[in-house]
């Protein structure tokens, strides 16, 4: 599951226009105070899609990065050289809509897929389904609690991916989870992107004008959709917060359980959040935990080109208006009568005008021993 900020910020006026004194709409789903039953199905009800609607997964998995072959490689590479080499079977953790284990399927006898939300495990198995893809098993289970659900056995898991969902687990008990079912020389791999990059078409860059002014008002946008949802409090989202500022380095991996770690990072200088430090709620703790071992590799990378998207106003739409599957067609609406889409349109440039999109994204691997 995609996770999007869950504390927001105290709006700082960076265009009069967007700076006037009035008071944002009431919205009527707002989320109520996160439970321990949420918490333990992923953070909040937020996060999970309650009815099946493929079209809201067609827009979702269109205008979200699209993972690369050349990323996939990695990883590949990673589990070949360093790992246990063995290909029968895959878990993917917080499947959503199934597309990360569709793209494992052709490299493994088997894949595993499960994800807390009931609606996500029926929408994953349509899907999958109707893309004829059969060595796929769905199941609904938490990441903490993997061993309970019965389907995957201990020590069984010889690649474990984990997209784009870790800050809203429990880190350390996930981790136990995980090794748990993982094979001996598995391999774990976690990764997560965040708030889209505009990069100028003409120069490559994210510093010129246009694209410095892209950035600030689809930021603002990004602030106007969440305050749908806001107040969310609470320690689960101070520990999701710090996980993000702190670019994933406060998610530590025991050392007696795995090894050979490499930490990725493409495009560090931007935010992996989609909210600024500064706005939050709460405290935000961001730190690296230094393993005593020394057995953990470092590789950054800055590439205004990774994952690639050209977006015009329409694909800004419609990346808003599917962030979370509790958001609705109400937000677009609301955010085009204040004129932020007409403000954007024409920072990009004017009518039929588009911008390149880049994503900052962190990868970590690591063996189990």
């Amino acid at each position: 599951m995609e996770l999007f900020s869950a504390c927001f910020p105290r709006r700082r006026p960076f265009f009069s226009k967007f700076s006037r004194s009035k008071s944002a709409p009431t919205s009527t789903t707002t989320a109520p105070a996160v439970s321990s039953t949420e918490k333990a199905n992923g953070g909040s009800t937020v996060f999970n899609a309650q009815t099946i609607n493929h079209s809201y997964w067609d827009i979702y998995l269109a205008h979200r990065p699209t993972y690369s072959p050349s990323f996939y490689e990695i990883i590949y590479n990673y589990h070949r050289d360093i790992g246990n080499n063995s290909w029968h079977l895959a878990k993917d953790i917080g499947t959503g809509p199934g597309n990360v284990a569709a793209i494992l399927s052709p490299k493994f006898d088997k894949i595993h897929a499960s994800d807390p939300g009931a609606t996500h495990v029926e929408v994953a198995k349509e899907r999958l389904a109707r893309d004829g893809i059969q060595n796929v098993n769905v199941y609904q289970s938490t990441a903490e609690k993997l061993l309970s659900a019965g389907v995957t056995k201990p020590n069984t898991v010889d690649l474990l991916a984990v997209a784009e969902a870790m800050p809203l687990m429990d880190a350390r008990t996930s981790l136990d989870s995980f090794a748990q079912i993982t094979a001996k020389g598995g391999t774990l791999a976690i990764w997560f992107y965040g708030r889209p990059i505009f990069v100028d078409p003409l120069t490559g860059g994210v510093e010129t004008t246009r694209a410095a002014r892209c950035q600030r008002i689809f930021d603002e946008i990004c602030i106007r959709a969440y305050s749908r949802i806001r107040p969310m409090k609470g320690t689960h989202w101070e520990v999701a917060s710090s996980t993000l500022f702190s670019w994933l380095d406060n998610v530590e991996l025991p050392e007696d359980t795995w090894g050979k770690v490499r930490r990725y990072k493409w495009n560090a200088d931007r935010p992996l959040a989609f909210y600024d430090e500064a706005a939050c709620d709460h405290s935000v703790v961001t730190k690296h935990v230094q393993r005593r071992d020394g057995d953990e590799q470092r590789i950054d990378v800055v590439d205004r080109s990774f994952w690639g998207k050209e977006w015009g106003i329409n694909e800004v739409k419609e990346f808003i208006g599917v962030l979370l599957p509790q958001f609705t067609e109400n937000l677009s609406e609301e955010i085009a009568k204040d004129g932020f889409y007409d403000e954007l349109e024409r920072a990009m440039g004017g009518q039929g005008a588009s911008m390149k999109i880049s994503w900052p994204v962190v990868l970590i691997l690591a063996t189990k021993k």
